[in-house]
């Protein structure tokens, strides 16, 4: 048996990762001008497809051309553009394992913890001077952390995601806090950072929604949008720092005329001090403490995107001399908000049933998506929300608590049916109230945009989140057809909607051979799924199905990937004779006993289990490819059992 390491060339031996943006930039610049690509932007652009990416800023029959656009660019400029990442060379060159983890030759620099290693802490060896991006990601057994003395580097998301880690001591010589580095370590209760800390780039703490006291040293200088974006209950900042202060637990730039950043489960209402004149991106980002907001009389532009998962804020009172919203472009995570106010006095915007409108009432901005129901401005004609539906936009909230929909017959635009909003010929589905259990469509609807899950592409943002337990079609419609209040094609030969709430085991009929790759995504009330020997290809989101044990695929199936955006608890997952290629993406079991089995004996890994083949070894002897058989011989493996 030979033994290999395989490492991917993109991103890993090659950083493209400015090549990739520049390509982006120059390809918008062109075909969306006057349309600016935050950095926060530009970095979800790294993973999802060209294709996902492009369609959510253009209409489908413009994605192919700026694909090419995209593609002819970054060809020509690789050389200008792509670096070869520090230490690659050497670490080709030379690798050593030590105690189940892989650092350089010489131990200065660590590569892999792995996230299967059950050690409840670590301390990083004085040898080591960097830790390379993602080195210690995902790991769920690790509680406390040491950094080595000597550190001088840490990569991008070198600890993200490691979900039992409650303690790190930052005692080290690197100055930078790299963007994502401790993004989802949800445990993550206390860090002490060094007073050589200089910089916390984007998202460096993400979701750390346990952190308490979050202390700020003196030497800080850069804390960049998103950085604690949910984390924490507080924020204390030395005295001596030259650049930031604190006030009430609130992060802010030393003279309090901009807010940095807001605790993520400081609980409460807030009212801005009125020296502030200036938000950052991302200050009260998954801050679901947060209940209302109000804010100072300097603001005079609003941008809904401040609030992006502030899952329970149920109030905003809008700035006496507001000017202008940007409304849900690049944000969702508001499903609470019950009440917009603002001074009858402003002269851009009014209030109609706790919902802000432009003056004249002809243009909805921010929909309050907590309410038990809606009444709709009679006069409206634009729903800025819907506008940017149809125009593909991205992280669009889709989740309410409507029960029920209104609006005046008289109105042009729209109209309500049994309480769901409508274009006024009943052709296109705009707003489904999310509370409502049963949904009957009209034979006139042609398009189904407002019910489809994940519409806008991949992403966990974007899920059309319903009550729904049962579909069904009048029979005169010439597209759709529900089958045990499932949602079809007419012809059956497409599923497209499994309502997010109907319960037990489902199986596919037999004229079924498509599926919309987010048919099932949270269907929370789905137990165990069985797949049609006729769609030999399944592309599936099972994000959200928290209740699913049991994933069955027939024989006749060659293609089968799945992607789940958390943990999820299924218990076996039996695939035919037929599957070649299978990738899973996300942990599948909590407890990291998934059963993988399948009738394809004797499949090389590098055919059967793409997306999941891994490394493992013992002592110097590390990492061998595994074939599926060879997989038995390893009680857990990457979260999974094989037999």
């Amino acid at each position: 048996m030979k033994k290999a390491i395989i490492f991917d060339l993109d991103g890993t031996l090659l950083n493209t990762d400015l090549l990739i943006k520049k390509s982006f930039i120059h390809t918008f610049k062109k075909y969306k001008p006057g349309y600016t690509l935050s950095e926060e932007e530009l970095l979800s652009f790294l993973g999802p497809s060209l294709k996902n990416t492009f369609s959510r800023y253009v209409e489908e029959d413009q994605v192919d051309e700026l694909i090419q656009y995209y593609r002819e660019y970054n060809q020509a400029h690789h050389e200008d553009y792509v670096t070869i990442y520090p230490y690659v060379e050497e670490m080709l060159k030379y690798l050593k394992a030590q105690d189940g983890v892989l650092y350089s030759k010489d131990m200065k620099i660590l590569y892999y913890y792995p996230a299967m290693k059950q050690n409840k802490k670590f301390t990083i060896p004085s040898t080591v001077t960097r830790v390379v991006r993602y080195a210690f990601a995902n790991n769920n057994f690790l509680e406390q952390l040491n950094m080595g003395k000597n550190v001088k580097y840490v990569g991008t998301k070198a600890f993200s995601e490691c979900s039992r880690l409650k303690n790190i001591t930052w005692k080290c010589k690197a100055q930078t806090i790299p963007a994502g580095c401790f993004e989802k370590c949800h445990s993550l209760k206390n860090i002490k950072l060094g007073d050589n800390v200089k910089n916390i780039k984007t998202g460096a703490f993400k979701q750390c929604s346990s952190l308490n006291r979050i202390y700020i040293p003196r030497g800080v200088s850069e804390i960049e949008d998103y950085a604690f974006s949910g984390a924490g209950k507080e924020f204390f900042v030395a005295g001596n720092n030259i650049d930031y202060s604190s006030n009430k637990g609130v992060l802010f730039t030393k003279d309090m005329s901009g807010l940095v950043a807001y605790p993520g489960t400081k609980q409460g209402g807030y009212i801005l001090p009125d020296t502030v004149d200036d938000i950052c991106a991302g200050a009260f980002s998954n801050s679901v403490g947060l209940t209302e907001i109000t804010f100072g009389k300097n603001i005079y532009a609003v941008d809904m995107g401040w609030f992006d998962k502030c899952a329970n804020l149920k109030r905003i009172n809008m700035p006496p001399e507001l000017q202008s919203v940007d409304s849900y472009v690049e944000y969702s995570g508001l499903e609470s908000l019950e009440k917009v106010t603002l001074s009858e006095s402003n002269k851009y915007f009014s209030i109609y049933d706790d919902t802000l409108y432009s003056k004249d009432y002809k243009t909805l901005y921010v929909m309050p998506f907590g309410k038990s129901s809606l009444e709709l401005a009679p006069q409206v004609e634009s729903i800025v929300y819907l506008d940017m539906i149809n125009d593909r936009y991205k992280n669009v909230l889709t989740k309410n608590s409507f029960s029920e929909i209104n609006i005046s017959s008289q109105n042009q635009y729209f109209v309500t049916v049994d309480g769901v909003l409508y274009d006024k010929d009943i052709t296109k589905i705009m707003l489904l109230p999310g509370k409502m259990t049963s949904y009957k469509m009209p034979a006139t609807v042609n398009d189904i945009t407002g019910i489809l899950n994940g519409f806008f592409g991949e992403t966990e943002d974007n899920i059309a989140n319903n009550s729904l337990s049962d579909i069904s079609v009048e029979k005169e419609n010439l597209l759709y057809v529900s089958k045990d209040g499932v949602l079809f094609s007419k012809d059956m030969n497409k599923l497209y909607v499994y309502p997010q709430e109907k319960k037990g085991n489902y199986t596919l009929p037999d004229e079924t051979t498509l599926m919309d790759m987010f048919a099932f995504t949270e269907a929370r009330g789905l137990t165990g799924l069985t797949i049609s020997e006729n769609c030999d290809r399944i592309y599936m989101d099972i994000s959200g199905c928290a209740a699913l044990k049991k994933i069955t695929v027939k024989d006749g199936v060659d293609t089968f990937r799945i992607k789940a955006a958390e943990t999820l608890n299924i218990s076996s997952l039996k695939l035919g004779k037929d599957v070649s290629d299978i990738c899973l993406r996300g942990n599948l079991n909590k407890a990291h006993n998934t059963v993988i089995s399948s009738a394809a004996k004797g499949k090389d890994a590098v055919e059967v289990l793409t997306g999941i083949q891994a490394a493992a070894g013992e002592g110097d002897e590390e990492i061998e490819f595994l074939t599926f058989k060879d997989m038995s011989r390893y009680v857990e493996f990457m979260g999974y059992r094989f037999k």
